[in-house]
């Protein structure tokens, strides 16, 4: 009896681990990004574009964070996690040596359920196999292009043939326009070109002969042997707190109290279409040891 009673018993903890193990790996990624982005913009007072940050949670659902073999400047892109939370989880790896299951994460000091279901679609513990050969990359690169447009239905004064001589409609139609294309290969190959118009502006003729008024484009080189990060064209530049360099917009003031600490990424791609704060020419990073 008391051995049946003891079988009844592992087995319903096996139900209940496997349970917690489906809530945690049938994560739809797309909703998770989306409730990060929602938690964030929450907790900041000021307008942010999140278009970097988005791309970089979409890019590691498909190329995790290998948790056993990275550095912490590859964990703040974790953006949902303190740093308190990235420390602790290095110093893990570190004493107590890899990592053989994602739930060892919850005996971590300042690790909650909620921040591990987080976690879980963008990490993993093995290391994938990895090239450095150029056509390897190029074959195993994805390729995105996103077109967008839209305009307000009401239709404008500045649309409409103005009743008084002295004043004038804009020239271009009520159509914004904006087409993003991305290449991406693991962090060591990107290249993209961004072209807007916006509202009221001319396509291919008069004050744009060439379709739009803002181009932006980049190809972006990391960890390649001796160069951490080369970029060629548009980007943006996050060191220090701000005192030292930090081209990039920023959380700014947030409610959350380990929040107050601005995550410097060092050189980074501008691919968004704000066209203001980012910089344009060559920047690289090379470690020094």
């Amino acid at each position: 009896m008391k051995c049946s009673i003891k079988i009844g018993l592992i087995l319903a903890c096996l139900l209940v681990f496997q349970r917690a193990l489906s809530q945690i790996t049938h994560i739809d990624p797309q909703q998770l990004i989306s409730e990060i982005i929602e938690d964030m913009s929450a907790k900041s007072e000021n307008d942010i574009d999140f278009t970097q940050i988005i791309e970089d949670l979409m890019y590691l659902i498909e190329n995790p964070i290998t948790l056993n073999q990275c550095s912490i400047d590859e964990l703040s892109r974790l953006v949902f996690l303190t740093d308190f939370q990235l420390k602790a989880l290095i110093d893990y790896v570190q004493e107590k040596g890899p990592i053989l299951s994602i739930y060892e994460l919850q005996t971590l000091y300042g690790f909650q359920r909620e921040d591990i279901e987080r976690l879980a679609p963008f990490a993993t513990l093995i290391k994938p196999v990895d090239e450095d050969n150029l056509k390897y990359l190029i074959a195993k690169g994805n390729h995105e292009i996103i077109t967008k447009t839209g305009a307000i239905l009401e239709n404008q004064d500045g649309y409409k043939a103005p009743t008084d001589p002295s004043k004038s409609k804009y020239l271009g139609s009520k159509y914004s326009l904006s087409t993003r294309y991305r290449f991406q290969s693991k962090d060591k190959l990107e290249w993209g070109l961004t072209v807007e118009k916006d509202a009221g502006e001319q396509f291919f003729r008069g004050s744009n002969p060439k379709g739009v008024d803002y181009f932006s484009g980049y190809v972006a080189i990391g960890n390649m042997r001796r160069i951490r990060k080369l970029i060629v064209g548009d980007f943006n530049a996050e060191f220090g707190q701000g005192l030292t360099f930090w081209s990039n917009l920023s959380m700014g003031k947030t409610s959350d109290p380990f929040g107050i600490r601005k995550r410097g990424r060092g050189l980074v791609k501008h691919s968004s279409a704000n066209e203001n704060t980012f910089l344009r020419g060559i920047g690289v990073t090379i470690p020094i040891s």
